[in-house]
């Protein structure tokens, strides 16, 4: 049997991007991202990635009327399937505040 190989995998940007100009790893990011590390080789890509974003808003004050108008624009555009499912959530920023979209 093969030796296992242990691959670290990055739970940033900033972290992948340490990790590839340390030699010990290839990242696909942003181009903007690559682009600001000078000591990384940068390739274009012809390829479709799909990503998961959220929503980021100030944490200090209830959302204003404007964003949850925005908010509710967004989650009567997500496709009909993920609607039987329940709202995506996403991860705690690192102020702790969750969001869902």
């Amino acid at each position: 049997m093969a030796a296992e190989r242990m691959c670290p995998i990055a739970e940033s940007e900033d972290w992948a991007m340490a990790l590839v100009a340390a030699g010990v790893g290839i990242a696909i990011v942003p181009e903007g991202v690559a682009r600001a590390h000078s000591d990384v080789a940068v390739r274009e890509i012809d390829v479709d990635v799909k990503r998961q974003v959220g929503l980021a808003y100030s944490a200090a004050r209830p959302p204003s009327e404007v964003l949850q108008n925005f908010i509710a624009k967004l989650q009567s555009q997500r496709p009909k399937a993920g609607r039987a499912k329940s709202k995506a959530r996403y991860p705690a920023s690192r102020n702790g505040r969750v969001g869902t979209v």
